[in-house]
C-alpha cells in the first residue's frame, strides 16, 4: 500500500541493520520498507529471528551503538535516524512508545509500579506531584486494573503476568503517543488473558486514534487486530498486503507455508510444517533466502534475489513466481 505523504505517520524506507561480529558485519535486516497511516493497525509477522523485533528497536532508537543503521525511519516527516540521543529521548515515550515482549523483565523489580508509570510523565509532561499521582491512577484504571491506589504502591513480583502487561500498556500510553509498537504483547499469557489484552489495545486505540504496529508470530492475532500485514523472512519483507488477502490469497510460498502449518479443527488433518530451518544470519543462501525450503523453487531462485513487486493493488510479493506479472516497486 502506497500512502500519500500527508497520510503517512510512519515511513520506513530501505532500512538495513547490521551488527559487528568477529567475522565482520552481519546484516540482520535488509531493505525493509513499511508505511503506516494515522490510526492504522499493521501486523509485522514472521518466525523468530526474522528481524521483526530488531526493526521495532530501530524505530525506538534502542539498538546498541555497535549496530549500523542504513536507510530512513521517518515519524511525521522527521527522520529518527539522524536525531541525537537527547532528541530521541524527547520522541521516545512521547510520540512513539513500545510494549516490550516480556513484562517481568521489562519492569524494574525494585521500583514501585506507580514510580515506573510516572517515569515518562516526569520526562515529557509538566505536572505537579499531585497531578502526576492522579494521572497514574487514571492510567491504571484505564487499563482495567482494580484499586489503582493500592497497585501504585506494589512491586512487579506482586502482580500476575496479565496485570504486569497492563502496567506496561499504561506506561506506554502515559503521554498519549501517536504510534504504539506492541512486540508480542500476548506472549506467555493464557488464552483468556490474551483476549483481554487484545481487547484493551483495540479499545485504547479507538479512544486515542493512535497507530498500532503489532509484532507477532500469531496469525490469529493478526486476523483479529490488523488491517494490513507485512511478512518478513530472514531479515527481508517477502509479502505485504491487506489482511484479507493474506488469508484468502497468499502469494508467497513462505506465507502459504505459515498458513498451511496452522491447525484446522474442522478438517482434523496432520499439521504441515515448513521443511528445513531459517538460515543463520552469517550464512544466507544466494538468491531467494527461502529457496532452500521452497517446494516450488526454480533455478533462478537459487542464484538471483527477487525484488518486491506489485502483483495486485496494495499487494506486493518478493518471489520469482510472480516476476512477470508485477512491476518493480
Amino acid at each position: 500500500m502506497t500512502l500519500q505523504a500527508t497520510d503517512t505517520l510512519l515511513n520506513i524506507s530501505n532500512l538495513s541493520i547490521s551488527f559487528k561480529s568477529d567475522d565482520g558485519w552481519i546484516r540482520a535486516v535488509q531493505d525493509v520498507n513499511l508505511q503506516m497511516a494515522p490510526g492504522e493497525t499493521v501486523g509485522l509477522v514472521g518466525e523468530s529471528g526474522c528481524g521483526k523485533s530488531v526493526t521495532s528497536l530501530a524505530i525506538m532508537g534502542l539498538l546498541p551503538r555497535t549496530a549500523r543503521v542504513e536507510g530512513e525511519i521517518s515519524l511525521q516527516g522527521r527522520n529518527l535516524t539522524t536525531l541525537t540521543d537527547k532528541e530521541l529521548r524527547r520522541v521516545r515515550g512521547n510520540d512513539v512508545s513500545m510494549i516490550f515482549q516480556e513484562p517481568m523483565t521489562s519492569l524494574n523489580p525494585i521500583l514501585r509500579i506507580g514510580d515506573q508509570i510516572a517515569e515518562p510523565l516526569r520526562m515529557h509532561a509538566h505536572l505537579t506531584s499531585r497531578q502526576m499521582s492522579e494521572r497514574v491512577k487514571e492510567l491504571l484504571a484505564q487499563v482495567g486494573i482494580p484499586n489503582p491506589a493500592r497497585v501504585m504502591q506494589e512491586y512487579p513480583h506482586q502482580l500476575s503476568g496479565g496485570m504486569r502487561q497492563r502496567v506496561m500498556i499504561a506506561m506506554a500510553m502515559a503521554c498519549k503517543p501517536k504510534l504504539l509498537i506492541a512486540d508480542e504483547p500476548t506472549t506467555a499469557l493464557d488464552v483468556t488473558v490474551q483476549a483481554q489484552i487484545l481487547d484493551l489495545l483495540r479499545k485504547l486505540q479507538e479512544e486515542s486514534g493512535m497507530s498500532l504496529l503489532l509484532i507477532t508470530h500469531d496469525l490469529g492475532v493478526v486476523a483479529e487486530m490488523c488491517s494490513r500485514v507485512t511478512v518478513m523472512y530472514a531479515g527481508k519483507v517477502v509479502e505485504e498486503c491487506p489482511v484479507d488477502d493474506l488469508y484468502y490469497e497468499p502469494e508467497h510460498p513462505y506465507t502459504q507455508g505459515l498458513l498451511g502449518s496452522l491447525p484446522d479443527l474442522d478438517k482434523r488433518e496432520r499439521l504441515r510444517p515448513i521443511p528445513g530451518q531459517v538460515p543463520p544470519l552469517w550464512a544466507m543462501p544466494p538468491g531467494c533466502r527461502f529457496a532452500p525450503r521452497c517446494s516450488r523453487a526454480m533455478d533462478i531462485c537459487h542464484s538471483t534475489e527477487p525484488q518486491l513487486l506489485d502483483v495486485e493493488p496494495n499487494h506486493r510479493v518478493s518471489c520469482w513466481l510472480h516476476q512477470k506479472g508485477g512491476t518493480v516497486s
